[in-house]
């Protein structure tokens, strides 16, 4: 069978619509990263023990669910010849996920018990259809976008607008927070982002759809080569596959500087600068306008280079150092400067993450003779709420050790926000370059390699 490719009629319009799932998913989730700690930590006044267990479970249960979820959905149904392996699942997930975000902002109750379990069940159900859809949206890339040319052609597009979801996602969302301490704030918030996600999902949908002889190629290699698999087979396959499990240990622990830096933000606002939350966008859209500018540089590098696994290793490397340097800021100027450079290493680890993802899939197909996209980025996702539950645990603890709860001013408070914006995730990171540099062994002539040998398989 001749392998079908449509890389010739690459459109950047199109991408951009199927971009906007990456502006979905990094709008959603910087949203409730920003705010969603703070909100039930100190707005409602969730003891950090509780809260802290209460994300614990939500990570669990948001890092579980992902490759359960991406095995079910690693099969065709009766659905799939007419309208694909991916889109219908995008499609359902979409608006439900949507309103989810709105009840997490909006427990009926007071009392302490009962919002405890209303985090722990309004987030996990958050989660469930974000990972429908999110699995999905991700596991379409390698089919859709087939040589390195163009998948980092297409990484830079869709890169960039998950960054402007980002910004959107850090901005919006304190501009209808102007006090902190007004839960009914909070809920005004979560409907206007749910509004905005929604006028976004409408426009994604042409770009989510998947050309009928791209599914016609699937469903005719699934029936030569299906087999009785299970969960456990699929998920020690993946894993055997070195590099995967080395660009796992790196990216999980990426997660853990993103979502400390991140989430640190509103407290470093209220506590440590004890400014009102306009800082809180501002430094947020600093770090983002760094981002977004290196974007075209770290594309038109990563092209020159032709190796992937050496840019994200500058990038990564790059991001440490300035991690790091967050603790330290001595004032307010300094640290938009050094939250914007900060957001260059971003920009250099977020374009790669697609090409090499998609370099890791064509070895297990090369390995299988079988597309499993939806097992590999359930696993990738799994490893990504890493970061999430990391992020819990460590201002759940540094809160604990160093007396936030009784006076988030004392000084040894100040000095566990400090900690946990920039140097204690960083050794996170620091560990994940070493994993990876070591064992990551998809060289650029290992790639085109791979490359050939799928055209000759015709998968």
């Amino acid at each position: 069978m001749e392998k079908t490719t449509n890389n010739e009629e690459f459109s950047k319009l199109n991408c951009s619509s199927y971009g906007l799932g990456a502006f979905l998913q990094q709008f959603l989730r910087m949203a409730l990263t920003s705010l969603g700690f703070y909100f039930y930590e100190e707005v409602l006044e969730l003891e950090p023990l509780l809260t802290m267990t209460g994300y614990i479970i939500f990570c669990l249960w948001n890092a579980f669910n992902d490759p359960l979820i991406g095995f079910f959905v690693n099969r065709p149904f009766r659905f799939t010849k007419k309208w694909g392996r991916f889109f219908p699942w995008i499609m359902i997930a979409g608006i439900p996920w949507l309103f989810c975000y709105i009840l997490i902002y909006s427990p009926p109750f007071s009392d302490k018990l009962t919002l405890f379990i209303w985090l722990i069940f309004t987030t996990c159900l958050f989660d469930t259809f974000n990972s429908l859809f999110f699995v999905n949206f991700q596991a379409l890339f390698p089919t859709k976008y087939q040589t390195n040319k163009i998948r980092r052609t297409a990484s830079a597009i869709v890169t960039m607008l998950g960054t402007v979801g980002i910004a959107f996602g850090a901005i919006i969302p304190p501009l209808f927070v102007r006090k902190y301490e007004t839960p009914a704030l909070f809920i005004i918030q979560s409907i206007v982002v749910s509004i905005i996600g929604g006028i976004v999902f409408i426009l994604g949908i042409s770009g989510w759809r998947e050309k009928q002889s791209t599914i016609d190629d699937y469903l005719e290699t699934y029936e030569e080569k299906k087999e009785k698999s299970s969960y456990s087979k699929s998920f020690k396959s993946a894993l055997k596959i070195r590099s995967f499990f080395a660009f796992l240990i790196l990216y999980g622990f990426w997660q853990v500087v993103t979502y400390c830096i991140q989430t640190s933000v509103p407290y470093v606002v209220d506590q440590i600068l004890q400014k009102g939350s306009i800082y809180q966008t501002l430094l947020q859209a600093a770090f983002l306008i760094g981002g977004l500018l290196s974007i075209p540089v770290w594309m038109k590098y990563s092209h020159k280079q032709n190796n992937n696994k050496k840019v994200m290793l500058l990038g990564s490397s790059f991001l440490a150092i300035m991690s790091i340097t967050l603790t330290f800021f001595p004032n307010v100027i300094l640290l938009f400067i050094q939250i914007a450079i900060w957001g260059i290493g971003l920009g250099g680890v977020w374009i790669m993450l697609k090409p090499i993802m998609a370099d890791i899939i064509d070895q297990s197909v090369i390995n299988t003779e079988i597309r499993e996209e939806g097992v590999y980025y359930g696993i990738y996702q799994f490893f990504s709420r890493t970061g999430w539950l990391m992020q819990a645990i460590i201002f759940g603890v540094i809160h604990m050790l160093t007396g936030f709860a009784e006076d988030p001013s004392s000084p040894s408070a100040q000095l566990g926000i400090r900690l946990h914006f920039g140097l204690v995730p960083t050794l996170f990171l620091i560990v994940g370059i070493i994993i990876f540099w070591k064992y990551y062994t998809l060289t650029p002539e290992k790639v085109r390699e791979n490359q050939e040998i799928l055209k000759g398989l015709g998968i």
